[in-house]
């Protein structure tokens, strides 16, 4: 019998080596919170995690085999192949933007790094792909974007940094934003750090320390600020003392924030506010902001010069006390619309003004979200003079057609008629005062007065002007 031996001890130590290294990369792989993918070198999904399986809504054997294009938004196709063209030659990427999509047709975006695997001799296997979902960055990114549509409202990005004074050893200490902040190197003396204020904050900041120290006071301060370049920031700067079982201060610790992005964003708001605000004041348009329900919470002067109602009249009261819509039926359409559509364009109504008096107008309207909810905002165009105009015109073609087929006394009539329409009158009639201008002849009355005001039946009546009452007293 002949036999032989092997000593296989780094064998099988390379092996075990090989598999636990496995284990530690399944397990990372599987375990992690970011939807990972194997990926085959001609594009095809190999395995992918629970977490992309969960957020993609498809199950691991339906993404196996599968394109990569298929996790991908359309809009991202494009640009997905030339990334992966590019991780070929150079063997990874990061944090490439992305859109991927559910089974359910939702979009969500994402970082996207890539990671080639290679086996010993440097062939590529697969590659490994990364996606950290940037979803909630994004909307929150889309939101400040309208925002600023509406009112230029800017972002506000925090940078903050925490320090600490040892106020037995005399020694401070920073995190790196805090030098960030300063734009120096390593920690520097208080004495030298408080320089970094300027004249009209130096004073604030020397006190609140000094309160801290000696009184045990927290601050909290919003001061002006210059960096160890000469730049000149806003920083927000809080302080509270650590006592000792004595009750002595024996540290003091804080947070230094620079909020010039914060403070730049205040200001432009306030500019854009005041922009707008100005804008709405200045609008030759009556404007008016309303809640759903109609309440009022602003109007410009315009709206006043149109309708006569002033802020005080209407602001906190509802549409409906102040009875500003003529015809109740109008405004039922008008919410109808909003409620469909979100907005309401070149509606005409007709609207009650504070003497009485009613005028035309065009409204058009929107809904717009403010800080507390939602609100109507209203813009009203005066059509009262363009109406009457076109009106005038209508009745002149009306009674020109009109005289062609009718005598004198019944286009004497019509016109009456025309002119109790034009007026809102109720009652219209046509007299002739006599050459003894003591007596007045009645030569007709409209429609509406001999039918329903007036109970004269004789065409032609003669009167004393003495004592024609109501018929004369226009003359």
């Amino acid at each position: 019998m002949i036999g032989t031996s092997q000593d296989i001890t780094i064998m099988k130590q390379t092996t075990q080596d090989l598999k636990k290294g496995e284990e530690q990369f399944r397990s990372f792989f599987d375990n992690n919170p970011d939807y990972c993918y194997l990926v085959s070198i001609e594009g095809k999904i190999v395995d992918a995690n629970l977490s992309a399986q969960k957020i993609l809504g498809f199950e691991n054997n339906e993404l196996s085999g599968k394109p990569i294009q298929t996790i991908y938004a359309p809009e991202s196709h494009s640009k997905m192949e030339q990334l992966y063209d590019r991780c070929k030659n150079a063997g990874r990427l990061e944090n490439e933007e992305m859109v991927i999509i559910t089974k359910e047709g939702e979009k969500r975006n994402v970082l996207l790094s890539v990671k080639m695997i290679i086996d010993e001799a440097g062939k590529p296997l697969h590659s490994l792909s990364i996606q950290k979902d940037i979803t909630q960055l994004k909307q929150a990114e889309k939101i400040v974007h309208e925002k600023d549509a509406l009112l230029k409202k800017i972002g506000i990005i925090s940078k903050i940094g925490g320090w600490e004074i040892d106020l037995e050893a005399k020694t401070s200490s920073w995190t790196d934003e805090v030098a960030t902040i300063y734009e120096v190197d390593s920690v520097i003396p208080v004495k030298e750090a408080i320089k970094h204020y300027p004249p009209e904050s130096k004073p604030i900041i020397e006190d609140a320390l000094w309160k801290l120290v000696n009184k045990g006071e927290s601050y909290d301060l919003e001061l002006p600020f210059i960096t160890a370049k000469g730049r000149h920031r806003w920083i927000r700067t809080i302080g509270t003392p650590t006592y000792n079982k004595t009750g002595k201060a024996i540290k003091a610790a804080g947070i230094l924030q620079d909020i010039t992005d914060q403070k730049q964003t205040e200001e432009a708001l306030r500019e854009s506010e005041e922009k707008y605000k100005n804008a709405f004041k200045a609008s030759p348009d009556p404007v008016s902001i309303t809640g759903l329900d109609g309440e009022f919470f602003e109007i410009n002067d315009s709206f006043t010069q149109f309708t006569g109602f002033t802020h005080e009249d209407v602001i906190g009261k509802l549409t409906s006390e102040i009875g500003i819509w003529s015809i109740p039926e109008n405004r039922e359409t008008f919410l109808e619309g909003l409620r469909k559509n979100g907005y309401i364009e070149n509606m005409e109504t007709k609207i009650k003004c504070k003497n009485g008096s009613y005028k035309i107008a065009l409204i058009s309207a929107r809904i717009i979200k403010l800080s507390n909810g939602p609100h109507i905002l209203t813009i009203t165009k005066d059509i009262t003079r363009r109406k009457h105009q076109e009106n005038l015109q209508s009745a002149q073609l009306r009674i020109i057609n009109y005289a062609v087929s009718h005598t004198d006394t019944k286009l004497l009539q019509k016109v009456i008629d025309e002119v109790e329409q034009l007026t809102d009158s109720q009652i219209g009639y046509f007299h002739f005062v006599e050459d003894d201008q003591t007596t007045m002849s009645l030569q007709t009355q409209s429609t509406n007065t001999m039918e329903k005001m007036c109970t004269i039946k004789d065409a032609v009546s003669h009167y004393p002007i003495s004592k024609a009452g109501p018929w004369v007293d226009c003359v």
